[in-house]
């Protein structure tokens, strides 16, 4: 008998909580990490991954490779990781699983920003305007890749045209109107066209500060009505592009409506796990597991998450370019709120200094905080400022 296997494609850093998770609950299933090509394997976010235990087979992508699969195993499901793996991940789990997939029509257009836009805004969910680089009608725009690998690379804020990067390729990119408001994301999971709620998170922003920006879990009872809004929304745009299945992470702008800045077809970025956990009683690993292994899990799903406690994430500016080769973290690492941190310095070519990212801002020190005393979670927040303070004054 054929033993089962799931594939992950280009697994990075907190998508293998996601391989751990299966390997925890289904320890009997085998797991393969595929990397799309070999440079892509040798990136630095994987030189610098923890787990080296929650899977069974590494590989680079060649067709000879899925034809072993196919031989020898029992194909469970393709799981995207970030960005640059969605399309190959859902064309194979179109080919492989085809009972728990979307269609290729859609697959396609999600690929890329404009064409899925373009088909939102003829159905009036959309109507943020867009152009191309070489027809901007009114500013301010943000211009961000098509086929974008996640984050703030290659993105921008201009005001006019003088802005505009050189040496881009305005074929490769996309400008999108600029909306005022508060930006929220929102994680969906989909199955056979059933949308459900998993997550949303608000993001606060700071300009010319300390802090880029706070991201905390929105207390899903204190604003149900708002982050119901926004899910039927969603909703109304993956239905749209006839999404199916899968998981989502989108982001929006609530300002004087809903606005949509783009939907990712894949697992929530940079999130710990932990936290969620302990903000909301379940990890987005275990939703994700779920997902792809146990989807009858969510027939009987209410159409909210639960909250514990506050979960945010506390995202450091360094607005200059001072490469920091060795930084004390003990301090923060014993505060009784710390969850988790992603030093963002591995990120840049070191030694040396680095460049400022697109958005101006280099984010160091993303660290992850929860705790459910309310006078002893701002006591430690309290300290991770004044922390960040002494650390930016000594550059």
């Amino acid at each position: 008998m054929k033993q089962d296997l799931v594939i992950f494609i280009n697994c990075a850093r907190d998508h293998y909580d996601v391989c751990k998770e299966v390997r925890n609950t289904f320890p009997n299933i085998v797991i393969s990490i595929v990397w799309t090509d070999q440079n892509t394997k040798n990136l630095i976010y994987n030189l610098h991954k923890s787990d080296t235990h929650s899977y069974n087979f590494e590989e680079v992508y060649t067709e000879d490779l899925i034809q072993h699969y196919i031989k020898n195993y029992n194909i469970l499901a393709v799981v995207p990781g970030g960005d640059d793996s969605v399309d190959l991940a859902l064309r194979l789990q179109n080919r492989l699983t085809p009972a728990t997939s979307n269609s290729l029509q859609t697959i396609g257009i999600i690929a890329d920003k404009n064409c899925y836009l373009d088909l939102l805004n003829s159905h009036g969910i959309v109507k943020t305007k867009q152009y191309k680089l070489d027809s901007i009608e009114s500013f301010p725009v943000v211009i961000k890749p098509k086929f974008s690998k996640g984050g703030s690379e290659n993105v921008w804020i201009v005001e006019n045209t003088d802005q505009i990067p050189d040496n881009i390729n305005y074929d490769d990119f996309v400008a999108q109107e600029y909306i005022s408001g508060t930006e929220y994301t929102i994680d969906m999971a989909s199955i056979n066209g059933e949308h459900y709620l998993l997550l949303a998170s608000k993001y606060d922003k700071f300009k010319d500060e300390l802090w880029q920006y706070k991201e905390s879990i929105v207390d899903y009872p204190k604003e149900r009505y708002l982050i119901r809004d926004i899910f039927e929304y969603l909703s109304r745009c993956l239905d749209a592009l006839d999404w199916k299945f899968g998981i989502t992470c989108a982001q929006v702008i609530v300002g004087k409506s809903i606005d949509l800045v783009e939907i990712n077809f894949r697992k929530h970025g940079h999130i710990n796990d932990d936290a969620v956990k302990k903000s909301t009683g379940i990890k987005l690993s275990t939703h994700m597991s779920n997902i792809y292994l146990t989807p009858e899990v969510f027939k009987n799903r209410i159409p909210m998450y639960d909250y514990h406690q506050p979960y945010d994430r506390f995202w450091v500016n360094i607005e200059n370019e001072t490469y920091i080769e060795n930084l004390d973290w003990s301090k923060i690492e014993t505060l009784d709120s710390y969850v988790g941190k992603i030093d963002h310095s591995i990120l840049f070519s070191f030694p040396g200094t680095i460049k400022k990212s697109t958005s101006m801002l280099s984010s160091f020190g993303m660290v992850s905080m929860s705790h459910h005393n309310n006078d002893i979670y701002k006591r430690d927040v309290d300290t991770y400022f004044e922390w960040w303070k002494k650390v930016t004054n000594n550059l």
